[in-house]
């Protein structure tokens, strides 16, 4: 997952370059198919069921011991995420699928298929799961942190309404 997200945020920087590629429909679609192939190889779907899951695993850490929210009221929390995450997983796939091709170039694409069907991409891969999974808790130990120092440099920004930063906590 985090290769996916570093593509996604590198994708961001492209737009220039998607300007000069061929951009008639069958160029797009054999982008697309190629997209396609690459999200197949990455195994999108357990990368995202593993991301969920570490999402499910930082929202049930969140909720404070005092919290009114129930075991209960947890476990279904997490249950309507994962629902939800599945539900829109086609959407989102199309979502890709078009930006990956509209930003991404054939030679781009077909080399970054070549790679995760190759040995060092299918070993890349299958340990990304593992990787999200350990992120989790890296990021739930940083979240305070970044909770407070972005509450003091909003507060030293704009002026916060009284107990504000007690609020975020």
């Amino acid at each position: 997952m985090t290769l996916l997200i570093v593509a996604i945020c590198g994708l961001a920087t492209l737009p220039a370059h998607a300007a000069h590629q061929d951009n008639s429909a069958s160029a797009q679609g054999s982008r697309e198919v190629l997209v396609r192939k690459y999200l197949d190889a990455i195994e999108f779907d357990k990368m995202m069921d593993a991301l969920t899951a570490t999402m499910v695993q930082l929202q049930t850490a969140s909720i404070p011991a005092d919290s009114a929210v129930s075991p209960e009221m947890s476990d279904a929390m997490g249950e309507v995420t994962t629902e939800v995450m599945r539900e829109l997983r086609p959407v989102m796939m199309d979502r890709y699928v078009a930006l990956y091709a509209e930003v991404l170039t054939t030679d781009e694409l077909s080399a970054l298929v070549r790679f995760y069907e190759s040995p060092t991409g299918r070993s890349i891969t299958g340990k990304t799961p593992l990787l999200t999974q350990r992120s989790g808790p890296i990021v739930q130990e940083l979240m305070p942190r970044m909770q407070q120092m972005m509450v003091q440099r909003l507060c030293g920004r704009v002026k916060c309404p009284e107990g504000f930063a007690e609020q975020l906590r």
